[in-house]
């Protein structure tokens, strides 16, 4: 039987080593291209773009990830964007992941407090936001009466 202390050493390593060891679940979803989704459905908010010129160019919806490696709901809620991207009928909506840690300044932008926050905006403007894990089914149903997917 573990101990006490060894039940937090087991519990810190498992939450502790994905940040140390570069564990990017995300990465690895979300840029598959041989998916069928389209090229720029997902995109990875690089440093030196800035997230409102792409917003403004891109009619409709999008959908703001806000992530970070570290963070293991993060993690589960790529799986869910990628699934809802593969399984979209017409055109996707648009989902721009935005590392909290790359990009501070955007996250206090939008006053990020929590991981994941999902920000849905409508012809650039806010529509709906999303804290915590969020399921599939929730924010199909928010994307749906904003005119995606």
């Amino acid at each position: 039987m573990l101990t006490v202390e060894s039940r937090l050493s087991v519990l810190t390593v498992l939450l502790v080593a994905p940040a140390f060891t570069g564990c990017n679940l995300t990465s690895g979803l979300m840029h598959s291209r041989s998916t069928g989704t389209t090229p720029d459905s997902i995109h990875d908010l690089q440093a030196g773009e800035d997230l409102a010129v792409i917003v403004d160019a891109t009619p409709g919806v999008v959908l703001v990830d806000f992530y970070a490696d570290w963070c293991g709901p993060c993690r589960q809620q790529a799986k869910v964007l990628h699934e809802i991207q593969e399984s979209s009928t017409g055109d996707p909506p648009r989902i721009i992941k935005v590392d909290i840690d790359r990009h501070q300044e955007l996250a206090e932008e939008y006053s990020v407090k929590s991981l994941p926050t999902l920000v849905v905006l409508d012809d650039g403007k806010l529509r709906h936001r999303m804290t915590g894990f969020t399921d599939r089914d929730e924010i199909q149903s928010i994307l749906e009466p904003a005119g995606g997917n």
